[in-house]
């Protein structure tokens, strides 16, 4: 079977374009089954298929064509998506309404600089470094351009050719950006066979797994040309998309990321206007690489934008080039620009800088000759869809008297170290832990850090949750005024933080001058605060520096309703059984006596604990030790010997009350090693003898040790086996 192997370029032409990989890609790390690209005595293979250069023109003619069948279809829908871990369409219907929110970037290697994720009036198309901005607002009469008939071509380098080697992709804000290697299976119409017909295209991030890409990159007929002419206008979604982040040459420093799920919009699927589609990847890798901003509804004439993808003549290599908006057309939906481009960039980012900040606002799509190029502009439906990657499918509201608290300060121990769960008729399962915080005057959640003779000048409420949170709206205001209430940005702190090992992360302040906390408690703002990535826990927190004098509660912060934004798919959810991540407990002058294993139970009661040392069947020098089956086997019979239990579980499965998640993985024929959830949601792991982390070997936090970096390095923990569940309460 022969694949062929096509570079995406314009919105109604798809065409080949020469992929050159250099004969050392074997040096390239690959994780799951990624397609292998290799370049054998001038040759190109993919997945060892010799891959064809073929110089057709493939023509989406869609002119006369339509899907009456899905037309009459009495139920109103707006996106077709395909879902390629079970192979089936489906048609949905997307309310924007719903999610018109901002969304900055986010760099993982920097996240302290990304812009700040905080707005008053969120629904307000007015506010301070807007990004979602009306509809009508952009653009005039005087922009308007009328519509051409016209020929695309794979390559449009309009004057000198500017573009540029991005010499390190691996590096902000490149590595948001990847090569697509898109496959259609497909059948030749002369030798019978079923041929896997490669193409390639441009894709970036906006969200922890969301990949936004050009809709001809996901969805187009193939099958009208050459041997596999049909004589049928046929477009249809791709059979295998994967998506290959900062490659460089032959490096591809992240691997390659499975495409889960695709989506275009109506207008696309019917007849294959407004050309961009989306993807859900299959790991959320966004969280190592960052993901952009965005700004809806943008044009200015001549106002400078930049783009970077992978020319399909460049072996793979990223290229960037500098222009301008010059023209915009009359349907709304496309920008003109004199950006050099050539095929195989299809998908990729337009950025712009706006007082500052940079934001995306369209998606390269097609060319004209060497007369000007263009891309789809992000409107405000592509927007909200994209931000419903982010902001999660579930929405839950906590009000003060949820909490069942008593009209009290509590300062005593147990409050402030135990959580107490609460169940909401909402279906809302949660957990809550506090000091100084109560439920004041039937009124609202209220911290008060001030008051003469507490043991410590301090309030917090902190949550626990099953599952990830990608943000929150809240309301919040003083008691009283600041001169009643004592508590400043001068003398103190009123935070919200997210857990960090051991530690907590400032994400927004309450006392700055930029939120401008109210003092009227009778009228609170409602804040929104977007997180980074998917959080299990979080706290409001308040200090005071000083020493009160006076018998009554002072500093006092109102927390009212809270809506909470819930992952809704593909997250490994808690239920309060996790342990904390407490690495100062291991990692002292005894951490040499305990291992992975030991550290993934739990236990310091059995030294270096080796699976299956408790029992007279032990033996590590069988062959068959270094395998899942073998040690599963013998972590049963620890179990047995040593009194705890430990089973299978599913990855997106919630563990038993009482046990916590543990993931087992091997460096083939050299060791194992194993992992554990905490309750803040990340993972931990001790290697060996060595210290605590809940670092993986690239030195990102571990949200998931199936995608984590387990390879770089020695030994290389290629293999992973599986999750577990497991309960050591009774351990001997």
């Amino acid at each position: 079977m022969k694949g062929r192997i096509f570079a995406l370029l314009s919105l109604t032409v798809l065409l080949f374009a020469h992929l050159s990989v250099s004969s050392e890609s074997h040096n390239t790390i690959y994780s799951n089954d990624a397609p292998r690209l290799e370049k054998i005595n001038q040759s190109y293979y993919i997945d060892g298929q010799e891959a064809l250069e073929v110089d057709t023109i493939i023509n989406n003619d869609s002119s006369n064509y339509s899907k009456s069948i899905i037309e009459s279809n009495e139920q109103e829908w707006n996106i077709a998506t395909k879902n390629y871990t079970n192979n089936t369409l489906q048609f949905i219907n997307f309310d924007q309404n719903h999610y018109s929110y901002r969304q900055f970037a986010f760099d993982s290697n920097n996240a302290s600089n990304s812009k700040k994720s905080i707005s008053k009036n969120v629904h307000s198309n007015n506010q301070t470094k807007i990004i979602n901005t009306d509809e009508s607002s952009s653009v005039t009469s005087d922009n308007i351009v009328g519509t051409e008939k016209c020929n695309y071509s794979m390559k449009s380098i309009i004057g000198s050719d500017d573009r540029q080697l991005i010499s390190n992709p691996n590096s902000w804000p490149y590595k948001a950006a990847g090569q697509l290697v898109i496959k259609y299976v497909v059948q030749n119409n002369v030798t019978g066979n079923q041929d896997n017909m490669y193409f390639i295209g441009t894709g970036f991030l906006e969200g922890p797994d969301l990949l936004v890409t050009a809709g001809h990159c996901l969805y187009g007929d193939v099958t009208n040309s050459g041997d596999y002419e049909d004589h049928i206008n046929n477009p249809r979604f791709a059979d295998e998309i994967y998506y290959y982040p900062a490659r460089n040459g032959n490096v591809d420093p992240y691997g390659g990321v499975k495409i889960e799920r695709s989506y275009i919009e109506k207008e696309y699927y019917l007849n294959q206007q407004k050309d961009w589609g989306c993807c859900k990847l299959s790991n959320p890798i966004c969280n190592q690489t960052g993901w952009f901003g965005k700004i809806s509804n943008f044009y200015e004439k001549d106002y400078e934008i930049t783009t970077f993808g992978y020319p399909g003549s460049k072996n793979g290599f990223m290229y960037s080039s500098t222009g301008i908006m010059t023209k915009f057309e009359d349907n709304g939906w496309y920008y003109r620009t004199n950006l050099d481009t050539e095929g195989g960039q299809s998908g990729s980012p337009y950025r712009v800088t706006i007082n500052g900040n940079t934001y995306v606002c369209g998606i390269h799509t097609y060319s004209v000759g060497n007369s000007y190029t263009g891309g789809i502009r992000i409107d405000s439906f592509m927007f909200a869809f994209f931000n419903s990657f982010v902001t999660g499918d579930k929405v839950y509201q906590i009000k003060p008297t949820d909490y069942n608290y008593a009209d009290a300060y509590p300062v005593d121990s147990y409050t402030e170290n135990t959580f107490v769960s609460h169940s909401l008729d909402n279906g809302l399962d949660f957990r809550t832990r506090r000091y100084r915080t109560g439920y004041i005057h039937n009124e609202y959640i209220v911290m008060s850090s001030i008051r003469k003779g507490i043991p410590k000048n301090e309030a917090m409420i902190e949550y626990s949750f099953n599952s990830p949170v990608t943000r929150i709206e809240v309301d919040l205001a003083y008691w009283r005024s600041v001169s009643n209430e004592w508590l400043s940005s001068s003398n103190g702190s009123a935070v919200l933080q997210i857990k960090n090992g051991e530690g907590w992360s400032n994400k927004f302040d309450l006392l700055s001058k930029e939120t401008a906390l109210p003092t009227n408690r009778s009228n609170p703002t409602t804040y929104t605060i977007d997180f980074d990535h998917p959080v299990y826990v979080f706290r409001f927190f308040c200090h005071y520096n000083g020493t009160s004098t006076l018998d009554s509660n002072r500093g006092r912060i109102c927390i009212g309703n809270m809506n909470v934004w819930m992952q809704s798919e593909n997250y490994m959810p808690l239920n309060g059984s996790e342990l904390e991540y407490k690495p100062s407990e291991w990692n002292n002058n005894s951490m040499s006596n305990y291992n992975c294993y030991a550290y993934a139970l739990n236990t310091k009661l059995h030294g270096f604990m080796q699976p299956g040392a408790s029992d007279s069947s032990y033996n590590p020098y069988d062959s068959n030790y270094l395998t899942g089956s073998k040690l599963y086997e013998y972590v049963l019979l620890d179990g047995q010997n040593y009194n705890f239990s430990f089973k299978p579980i599913g990855k997106y499965d919630a563990c038993d009350i009482g046990y916590y998640k543990v993931a087992l993985v091997i460096a083939p024929n050299r060791d194992y090693h194993w992992y554990r959830q905490n309750y803040d949601g990340t993972w931990s792991h001790k290697p060996g003898g060595t210290a605590v982390t809940n670092l993986d070997r690239k030195g990102n936090l571990i949200y998931d040790p199936e995608s984590c970096d387990r390879t770089t390095g020695f030994p290389s923990y290629s293999e992973f086996v599986g999750f577990y569940q497991v309960n050591v309460s009774n351990m001997i």
